[in-house]
């Protein structure tokens, strides 16, 4: 007759394979989700900008014969300057970031002197607001890792928060710099919005 233990240890050894086996497939699927959702980004970004286009009916600007190579650089400059659709002002004269043509846009601003964090979408205001209290707490070279912002944010220390919420939100906002990565998966503000805060 079979000991009791042995049967428990059986189901042990049964319970973790079947736990091992449904994490890889987790993990299998948090990778296709990843993907995914950045294909997705990909696409809505392209017809944002498509729609951006059709509604300003933009056309190419034809370039002018420039009469030196530094005429070149001019020209091209000044075509891309008229290509690219300006920032709405707002009541009190202000460009508002995130506005093209008095219609929101939901992008991250690219930061620039002036910009405040408040002009930011609520998940991205609070990501840089945690690195701009360990910032005042530790100096301007203060980084948190992925996961330490999530604990910052009061979230639950999952890959789905870690990957999906907080790792997507600070490369974006590295991209747009607001945020700098020194080390890999290490975030701190950038110097402009370190100085400005």
């Amino acid at each position: 007759m079979p000991s009791v233990v042995g049967m428990l240890e059986e189901r042990e050894l049964a319970a973790r394979v079947r736990t091992e086996a449904l994490r890889e497939e987790a993990d299998r699927v948090l990778a296709a989700l990843a993907d995914s959702e950045s294909e997705w980004r990909e696409w809505v970004i392209a017809r944002q900008r498509v729609d951006v286009v059709l509604r300003e009916g933009s056309v190419v600007p034809v370039l002018p014969e420039p009469e030196s190579p530094g005429g070149v650089v001019e020209a091209a400059a000044a075509a891309a300057a008229d290509a690219v659709p300006t920032p709405a002002a707002g009541a009190s004269g202000a460009v508002v970031p995130g506005v093209v043509s008095g219609k929101p846009v939901r992008t991250v601003p690219v930061w620039a002197p002036g910009l405040d964090r408040g002009v930011l979408r609520e998940n991205y205001r609070a990501v840089v607001e945690v690195l701009v209290t360990a910032a005042e707490a530790g100096g301007v070279s203060m980084t948190r890792s992925c996961p330490e912002i999530a604990v910052a944010l009061g979230m639950e220390v999952t890959k789905n928060n870690i990957e999906g919420r907080v790792r997507h939100v600070a490369k974006r906002l590295v991209e747009r710099g607001w945020l700098v990565e020194p080390v890999q998966g290490r975030f701190r503000l950038a110097d402009g919005p370190a100085a400005a805060s």
